[in-house]
């Protein structure tokens, strides 16, 4: 369950090398930093425009943790975000993103979620694969309904051909083929519960760590 850090924070997006940038978070006065991260792929950056909100994985010593940053604007929001996904771009590709012809910029600024592994210039078929791959399993099981309940979200990997999808308190594995309908069940996950043992229906999942880690959010957290 998310907890309140601090109120009146900024967000700085930083680049303080070629390819690198930061993430830093400081208090209202500006004199204390609360937080600070490199942006790359393995975040696993969600946008939720609805909330002008924006979520991601931070690990550190060891420790992963979900943070959540909500802005006062969706321009605010918007803004950001097509920040971090140049730098998650420029990380993966070690290329400058000013200098692509301007039909690539636009494609980038305007591309779908990051993905949620980090990539490099030789993984340029690896990342149509995990594109092509996403929107397989979005065509197939977006809209798809049970009697009682409905897929509430989809998370594929990048690191493996597998997709995730939650349904109620239950996670549906697939495993993906080469065209929208080649889709095949591999297991389910079912009765999930917290760390006390308490059943609970996710409402999102995070996948990171080369997908053999996931981080499950209950609604309302």
């Amino acid at each position: 369950k998310f907890m309140r850090k601090a109120t009146g924070v900024t967000i700085h997006i930083v680049k303080c090398g070629e390819f690198k940038t930061w993430l830093a978070i400081w208090d209202e006065e500006g004199t204390s930093r609360l937080m600070k991260q490199e942006i790359e792929h393995r975040i696993s950056l969600d946008t939720n425009e609805k909330e002008s909100s924006i979520t991601w994985i931070f690990v550190h010593n060891g420790a992963t943790r979900l943070w959540s940053f909500k802005f006062e604007t969706k321009e605010q929001l918007k803004e950001c975000v097509r920040k971090m996904r140049i730098a998650m771009w420029e990380k993966g590709r070690q290329e400058d993103f000013k200098r692509q012809p301007e039909e690539d910029q636009a494609a980038i600024d305007g591309g779908e979620d990051p993905m949620d592994e980090e990539y490099s210039s030789e993984d340029e078929d690896d990342e149509e694969v995990y594109e092509m791959q996403k929107k397989q399993f979005r065509a197939r099981f977006d809209d798809k309904k049970t009697s009682d309940q409905k897929n509430s979200h989809l998370a594929v990997g990048m690191a493996t051909d597998r997709a995730f999808v939650l349904r109620g308190s239950q996670i549906g594995v697939f495993k993906g083929g080469k065209d929208k309908d080649d889709v095949s069940f591999v297991t389910r996950i079912n009765e999930v519960r917290d760390t006390r043992g308490n059943l609970f229906s996710p409402e999102k999942a995070f996948l990171h760590d080369k997908d053999t880690k996931m981080i499950l959010m209950a609604p309302g957290d």
